[in-house]
């Protein structure tokens, strides 16, 4: 009886957020893993552009409570330039050393249709030693047993204190992102969630 009544507050709770109906097999909380999911950025200035992301990352969907949270590896940073990768770990912009993992926390997952996303998520961006609440409209859907999460947030860099090369490097981040949730290995069968880096 109590695994029915928790089973149905999980619905019920799920029905309020917005987010989409549960497949037939779901474990409690799904995880999310680097290997299978990525995280990206484009910084720029007026000459020209960067790509780059971060390969080490991981962290938790709780589709019954709607509860988000992700935990970057800010060492593991990668780009195009190797030159510009080892600046970028550096005390002028995210200091790699004293600020080694960049953090968020959802507080809120609504549906709701903008900017051509399913969903809002609202959090927590902890980054360079500073927190700031973030919007992030994103598509979230069910690819088998596992729940992708996708889409793309712009970061004002300033806002966490990242200030190095102010009006010669442009202020605006956008990043990208496809986050793949599955069932923990061991436990409910994975789903065929993709995401390539």
């Amino acid at each position: 009886m109590k695994i029915q009544n928790l089973a149905i507050a999980s619905l019920t709770a799920l029905s309020c957020l917005g987010i989409l109906a549960l497949p037939d097999v779901l474990a409690e909380s799904l995880q999310i893993s680097s290997s299978s999911s990525k995280i990206q950025f484009v910084g720029s200035k007026p000459d020209g552009s960067h790509k780059g992301g971060f390969n080490t990352f991981a962290g938790i969907f709780d589709p019954g409570t709607g509860q988000l949270s992700l935990n970057i590896d800010m060492r593991s940073i990668f780009t195009d330039d190797q030159k510009l990768t080892g600046h970028l770990m550096s005390p002028d912009f995210f200091d790699v050393r004293k600020f080694p993992a960049a953090t968020f926390a959802s507080s809120q997952i609504r549906k709701e249709q903008t900017q051509g996303a399913t969903h809002v998520i609202v959090g927590n961006l902890t980054l360079h030693g500073t927190t700031q609440q973030i919007t992030i409209p994103c598509n979230i859907q069910w690819q088998g047993t596992s729940l992708v999460t996708s889409g793309t947030v712009t970061l004002q860099r300033s806002n966490f204190g990242v200030n190095y090369g102010q009006g010669q490097i442009n202020e605006a981040v956008p990043v990208t992102f496809q986050l793949v949730a599955s069932p923990a290995a061991g436990g409910e069968q994975q789903g065929s969630g993709s995401g390539s880096r």
